[in-house]
């Protein structure tokens, strides 16, 4: 939607650009006109005239303007990491409506020259005297005022936009998502079905690592009530069911204590957290302390906080454990890191 509103702000400049330059230059075919109304040519004819020539331009306007697009479209997919094409379903049925739009911004664009032009006497014009057809001062300026608006708010809206680009491509998230990619895993016995995959994935020459969870940074965990020690009522704190890989192939880096490992078989009831559960909770000693749902379990280790929920919220509490029952129910995303250069 906002770069549909982006495009059609530049149309209307544009347009105004149009009819101000029109106006403007309008003594240089003040002539051509008083000729022709001279051997009989009425005004809505001219009218009709210099509307056509306005949308004739439109037209060829709209033929540079797709051939640009197609020779721009590489690189502009390259800088948003898009795949836009003008050869789909979507794209031909916006190539179906751009002849309505020629005629409708060549009807608007010309519409105003059309009649300015056409109101010309031919005595005076044949004369060069063009003290009646100079086009209305307030109509030119009111253009140019909203002209030169209009480009204000694009020039701004465009800083805005790089800045945020920049911003997404820079910020740091806590986690390394290169050359990640994730499937999910459905259907019955889902979760031996991953643990199958997953083996058999680390048997690629081309696979680096590969990990297990219940969702996908991104997405925004599911959030439950939980018991926390030294707290005294129930908090609400995000949940993620993970694997013993999980934090080593997101690229999350251990803060206090450890991750989770097979070499601990009380692990299954052990989980990690991140910072801001332990800023929230008020604990100046995490590793030990007690989190209880369904049943109780243990910290071993504090995450640094990493994004995982859109960069318009902050980051919440989290918690992360090896699956249970609760978690069962849960579709496991397979986390498969590619090596180095095998993504091309």
């Amino acid at each position: 939607y906002i770069v549909s509103a982006i495009a059609l702000f530049l149309l209307f400049i544009a347009g105004f650009n149009f009819v101000n330059l029109t106006t403007a230059r309008s003594t240089r075919r003040a002539k051509e006109v008083g000729m022709r109304m001279t051997v009989g040519a009425s005004k809505g004819l001219i009218r009709w005239q210099f509307i056509g020539e306005s949308i004739i331009l439109a037209g060829v306007s709209a033929l540079l303007s797709l051939l640009l697009v197609e020779m721009l479209m590489p690189w502009y997919n390259n800088l948003l990491g898009l795949s836009l094409s003008l050869y789909n379903k979507e794209s031909a049925i916006i190539g179906l409506s751009i002849p309505f739009f020629v005629v409708l911004f060549g009807l608007l664009a010309g519409l105003y020259p059309a009649f300015f032009l056409s109101s010309f006497k031919p005595i005076r014009v044949l004369k060069a005297d063009f003290g009646g057809v100079k086009s209305k001062p307030i109509i030119r300026n009111a253009l140019v005022t909203i002209q030169f608006t209009v480009s204000s708010v694009l020039i701004i809206a465009t800083s805005i936009l790089f800045m945020q680009l920049d911003h997404l491509k820079n910020k740091e998230l806590g986690l390394n998502t290169n050359n990640l990619l994730v499937a999910p895993v459905n259907g019955d016995k889902m979760w031996q079905r991953a643990e199958i995959i997953k083996e058999a994935l680390k048997e690629i020459p081309e696979v680096e690592d590969v990990a297990i969870s219940t969702d996908v940074p991104g997405n925004g965990f599911t959030q439950n009530g939980y018991k926390v020690e030294g707290v005294e009522d129930h908090i609400m704190i995000r949940a993620l069911g993970i694997d013993y890989d999980y934090i080593n192939i997101i690229g999350a880096r251990i803060k206090h204590g450890r991750n989770l490992s097979q070499l601990f078989p009380s692990d299954e009831n052990a989980v990690l957290v991140n910072e801001t559960l332990v800023k929230k909770v008020g604990w100046t000693d995490p590793i030990g302390k007690k989190i209880v749902r369904e049943k109780e379990f243990t910290v071993v280790g504090v995450v640094e906080d990493f994004h995982y929920m859109s960069l318009h919220t902050e980051i919440e509490p989290l918690v992360m454990f090896l699956p249970f029952d609760y978690f069962f129910m849960w579709s496991p995303r397979v986390h498969i890191r590619i090596k180095e250069g095998m993504l091309g």
